[in-house]
C-alpha cells in the first residue's frame, strides 16, 4: 500500500537565512504511515498548485501571529509580529488545497490561518480582549496541560480524536472571533473559546492546541492517525 505523501509548511527565518519545521510534526506523521514532503513558503506562489497536486494532504502547523490586514482589521498593540509572506503564501495554499479537494489539518496557528482564509475574523490578544481564567499563552512543557477542551459529537473532529473531551496543551494568545462561513465549531475550552473548527463539507480540520507535542498519549495520536488515513 503506498504512502500517502501529506505536505508540512516550513517556514522562512530571515535572521537565520534558513526555513524550518519542528520535527514533532514529521514523527507524529510518519509514525502513522505518512511520508512528508516540507512546503518551503515563499512570494511565488504560482507554483502552488503544482506542489497541491502531489499531495494527499496538508499541514498547516503552529508559527507566528497572523497580520491583521488579512481579515480587514487594525492592528492591536498587543498583536505580535507577523510575516506577510509567509500569511500570504500559507492562505493561498489553503485555498488551493480546498479547490483540489484535498485534506487539511491545521494546528494552533493553522486554525486561526483556515478561519481567515474562509473570511473569518480573531481576536488579537485573549488577555485584553476577553476574560477568561482559563490558561491559554502557556506551555513552556509540551505534555504540561492547562485547560479542558470539550468536543462536540457528530463532527469530523470527535471522530478522529474519538473523545468527548480531553486535556491539553496550551500556547496562543489569539484565536477565532467571528468564525468563517461554511465552517461549524468543533470543540471549546471550558471559557467559550473556540479549540476546534471545521468545515461543513470539505476534510478541513483546525485545533487550537498542540497535538505533536503529545502525540504519544491515545486521542493525540489518534487525531494524526485517523488524519492520515483520510489522505489515503
Amino acid at each position: 500500500m503506498n504512502k500517502p505523501v501529506i505536505g508540512l509548511v516550513a517556514h522562512y527565518r530571515s535572521i537565520e537565512q534558513n526555513y524550518a519545521q519542528m520535527d514533532k510534526y514529521v514523527f507524529a506523521l510518519r509514525n502513522h504511515g505518512a511520508d512528508c514532503l516540507m512546503i518551503p513558503t515563499g512570494k511565488e506562489i504560482d507554483n502552488i498548485p503544482k506542489i497541491v497536486a502531489l499531495l494527499d494532504g496538508i499541514v498547516i502547523p503552529g508559527g507566528a501571529d497572523v497580520d491583521p490586514a488579512f481579515y480587514r482589521s487594525e492592528r492591536s498593540i498587543y498583536c505580535g509580529m507577523s510575516n506577510l509572506t509567509n500569511d500570504r503564501y500559507e492562505l493561498e495554499l489553503i485555498k488551493e488545497a480546498y479547490r483540489q479537494r484535498k485534506p487539511i489539518l491545521g494546528i494552533c496557528r493553522g486554525l486561526q490561518l483556515i478561519n481567515v482564509a474562509f473570511g473569518g475574523t480573531l481576536y488579537q490578544d485573549i488577555p485584553s480582549e476577553i476574560e477568561t481564567e482559563a490558561e491559554h499563552n502557556v506551555s513552556p512543557d509540551d505534555k504540561e496541560k492547562y485547560h479542558t477542551v470539550k468536543v462536540e459529537k457528530n463532527t469530523r473532529l470527535h471522530t478522529l480524536l474519538n473523545a468527548d473531551s480531553l486535556k491539553t496543551n496550551s500556547s496562543h494568545h489569539q484565536c477565532v472571533k467571528q468564525l468563517a462561513k461554511d465552517f461549524r465549531i468543533s470543540a471549546r475550552c471550558t471559557d467559550g473559546i473556540v479549540e476546534g473548527i471545521e468545515h461543513k463539507e470539505a476534510n478541513i480540520v483546525g485545533v487550537q492546541w498542540h497535538p505533536e507535542r503529545m502525540a504519544d498519549e491515545k486521542e493525540q495520536s489518534s487525531l494524526f492517525e485517523n488524519f492520515v488515513q483520510s489522505c489515503m
